[in-house]
């Protein structure tokens, strides 16, 4: 389940990870009913900017405590 302060980077079958980098999960939008958040506002480091992202679009390279 993504949480903010988590370590994110696109999975490769969504887009190509390298257009995007590492981005940090500043703000969960929108919670599922059972299934954790749907959708996450991700600040992309590479790209210097705040992209609202689908969560199943994302994979966790290091989870915030």
């Amino acid at each position: 389940m993504l949480k903010v302060g988590d370590l994110v980077q696109m999975k490769s079958g969504i887009q190509p990870p390298h257009l995007y980098g590492v981005g940090t999960v500043v703000k969960v939008l929108m919670l599922g009913e059972d299934a954790g958040p749907l959708r996450v506002a991700v600040h992309w480091h590479k790209q210097k900017r705040v992209g609202n992202c689908a969560a199943y679009a994302l994979e966790v390279i290091s989870e915030s405590r």
